[in-house]
Order: structure tokens, then C-alpha cells, then sequence
């Protein structure tokens, strides 16, 4: 999360809030928000004075993947909707709302905060789309406005930003009202980045610090930052021992802080009820640099995985899109690679009529989510696919075609 000013500051003054979004789809009562971004301007001069922008893990599947660029693995570790929406309500309330198709935008919004026990009214808002016509993409070109990064909200929302400060008459009238009955909590916002960390290290950016004083606030800010390789080294140490000095905390208070730190870590791991072997990895690496109590650590859960085969005859779901080596395949294509070594295709998942979810380990569609709560086994469409090369050998059907078209 950038933001230039502090959080308490972004509400004063008249100022206009660009906002985009990246959803599950096209539908606010059914779909839901996957990302986020609200980029400030100041009034009159229209200068950027704060940006807010997080990836939103939607509590379902992720839906268009191959528009939005989104994957589950990169929302696994962020927070949901609700637990940033107080922090949002900050950002466009009493501001002008700006947005590149109000009519798109505004009712996911506004669904989003009534799910969170908010009240939304977005006063009245401003449309580029309906000042210029155009899709943004072609908006900008006409503008010359850069445009780098389509589909991401941040992206969108600078542009819509600078292509407002162009095409609208942008003043004080008519802004938004936004109310979450909750106070603002520090809370870790997870940036879109497609070289980011593995889901590994995203369990951090999953975590909720305690609720605390601004003392010990201050000390989990920096505890998480040399945190940011689960090791402390010497040097680090150090300095969170000169920290703890200089805001008077006793050697019993670093304790209980480094004791809730870890147990919001342990929460965060277990956010879909379990925890696997990657993130036990982790969570034992910490727990080591904090040096707790063996019995703080949580073991991990056991493995669901078929092994080395799957059994003839096993009947397999598959569920959402599937990529390989970066490319979409069809959901025919694996229906039929499973026929041909012997495997069932269903098209739900249940208790006893599959034996094998294909899909995202880390999605959160409703077939994933029974597929955990049954203990049915879920395989990366990769790892289905070298489980069917390894059947077939040097026989058999070719895999499907991973190039365009």
C-alpha cells in the first residue's frame, strides 16, 4: 500500500477519488471484487496527493483469469473485502467518485460494503467512459495518456485520473458517502506483482496484527519488516533490541508480542483450514527466529495427494480455467486426456461420486471448497498432466496443445 499521507488525513479537504476494480465478473449481487484501486486527488489543482490499491481475496472462484491476470495463488494471502473496508470507506468517503463506467463500478461498491455491514452512496459520481465514449484503452491513445498495465486497477485508475483531469469539470459537489462500523485496523493490503514471492511467503501479507497500543504497533512494524525472510540475523536483532530500549518495553512484553505475532501468522495458515507442508515450513522457520516455545507450533496437516497414479476408473472434476507453462487449455482437452488413461470426467464435485478435483490448489471456487472439506484430492493441472505422461509413457495420446489457437 502507498499512501502519502496518514491514514487519519486522507478524509480532509475536498478531493476526488478515482476508483477501479478488477471483479470475478460481470454480476455485483453474484460476483465480487478482486482487486481494488483508489488514486486521490486534491482540489483544485487535481494533484495526486494519495494512492490505496490492494488484491482482494474474493471467497470464490477467481473468474476471468485470462482478462484480469489474476490468479488464485496471488489472492490466497489477501485480505477480503470486509477486512479493508473500513480502511476504503476512508479513502472516497466525502470525496467525488470518479470512475471509467460508473455503471459497472458504483454497484460493486456498493454490494461490497453492504456485505461488510456498511452504508455506501456514491453521491454523485463522474464518468470518463461517459465523457469520452471510448473504451479506456482507446481514451488514452486519444489523450496520449500511458496507459502500461490494462486490467490493473492501479494502472486503470492513474490513467482515469489523468484522462479526468482532461475530459471532465471535476469540483466538490456531490461526494460520497462511505460509514464501516469498525475502526481502522492496520492491515497487511497485498500489491499486485507477478514476480512476487510463491504462496509461501504470501502467509505474511495474510497475517492481522493484534490490536495494540501505538508502542508495540510500532514494534511489529519493524519486527515484520526483518521478518520479510522468516530469519533474524545478528544485525537485525540488534536493532529491535535498540527499538524495544527506546519505547521502554520489558523483556516480558517482547515475549507476548512475539507470541500474538506468531499465533496471527498461525491464523492466517489456517484461514482455509489447513495448514500444508509449504506453510509449516514457514511457520516453523519463524518460530525459530522468535525463539517460542516448541509447543506454539501447530503441526501440519496431512497430505491429499493421489501419490505416484491415480487409479484406473477414478472418476476426476475439473474446475475453472487451467493453465500450463502460462497457457490456457481447454477443459475438453483435459476431459479428454483423462478418458484416454482410463479416468471418469464428472462435472461436480461430491462426497462419493469424485475422486479427484483439477484446479487450482489454492482456489476458492465451490468445488475446491467441497473438495477440502471431503478430503478429495486437488491437483494443479500441471501436476494432473505429468500424472497422465507418467500412465502413458511413450504411448498414447499426445498432450493437449498449449499454443494459442
Amino acid at each position: 500500500m502507498l499512501t502519502r499521507q496518514a491514514p487519519g488525513t486522507v478524509g480532509g479537504g475536498a478531493r476526488i477519488a478515482v476508483v477501479d476494480l478488477e471483479t470475478t465478473g460481470f454480476r455485483p449481487r453474484s460476483d465480487r471484487v478482486v482487486e481494488i484501486a483508489v488514486v486521490t486527488l486534491s482540489l483544485p489543482d487535481l494533484s495526486i496527493c494519495d494512492e490505496f490499491d490492494t488484491l482482494l481475496n474474493p471467497e470464490r472462484d477467481i473468474g476471468a483469469q485470462h482478462i484480469h491476470g489474476i490468479s488464485p495463488d496471488m489472492v490466497v494471502g489477501a485480505p477480503t473485502f470486509r477486512e479493508v473496508a473500513a480502511i476504503l470507506a476512508e479513502h472516497v468517503h466525502d470525496a467525488v467518485l470518479v470512475c471509467h463506467n460508473i455503471g459497472f463500478d458504483i454497484p460493486f461498491l456498493a454490494h461490497e460494503f453492504t456485505r461488510a455491514g456498511g452504508v455506501f452512496h456514491p453521491g454523485t459520481p463522474r464518468c470518463t467512459l461517459a465523457a469520452t465514449r471510448q473504451k479506456l484503452s482507446v481514451a488514452c491513445r486519444d489523450h496520449d495518456i500511458p496507459l502500461s498495465d490494462a486490467h490493473s486497477a492501479l494502472a486503470d485508475a492513474r490513467a482515469t485520473a489523468l484522462l479526468a483531469r482532461k475530459t471532465l469539470s471535476l469540483d466538490a459537489h456531490g461526494s460520497a458517502q462511505a460509514e464501516v462500523c469498525a475502526e481502522v485496523q492496520a492491515v497487511h493490503t497485498l500489491r499486485r506483482n507477478r514476480d512476487s514471492a510463491s504462496r509461501l511467503g504470501r502467509i505474511i501479507e495474510r497475517a492481522r496484527y493484534p490490536e495494540t497500543d501505538e508502542v508495540t504497533r510500532l514494534y511489529l512494524n519493524a519486527l515484520d519488516y526483518v521478518l520479510d525472510d522468516f530469519v533474524i540475523e545478528a544485525a537485525e536483532q540488534d536493532t529491535l533490541n535498540e527499538l524495544a530500549t527506546t519505547l521502554g518495553m520489558t523483556s516480558h512484553q517482547r515475549r507476548e508480542v512475539h507470541t500474538a505475532y506468531f499465533q496471527s501468522l498461525v491464523d492466517a495458515a489456517q484461514r482455509d483450514n489447513v495448514i500444508t507442508a509449504a506453510e509449516h515450513r514457514l511457520l516453523k522457520k519463524v518460530h525459530a527466529a522468535l525463539m517460542l516455545p516448541a509447543g506454539d507450533l501447530p503441526k501440519a496437516d496431512a497430505a491429499n495427494d493421489p501419490g505416484s497414479t491415480i487409479p484406473m476408473g477414478t472418476s476426476v472434476c475439473f474446475s475453472g480455467e487451467a493453465f500450463m507453462d502460462g497457457m490456457p487449455v481447454p477443459r475438453s482437452e483435459l476431459e479428454a486426456m483423462a478418458r484416454a488413461i482410463g479416468l471418469k470426467p464428472v462435472a461436480t464435485v461430491t462426497k462419493r461420486g469424485c475422486g479427484v478435483l483439477v484446479t487450482d490448489p489454492d482456489s476458492h471456487s465451490t468445488k475446491a471448497r467441497n473438495a477440502r472439506k471431503w478430503g478429495i484430492p486437488i491437483l494443479a493441472p500441471a501436476r494432473f498432466w505429468s500424472l497422465c505422461h507418467a500412465r502413458w509413457g511413450s504411448h498414447g495420446p499426445k498432450p493437449p496443445a498449449t499454443e494459442p489457437g
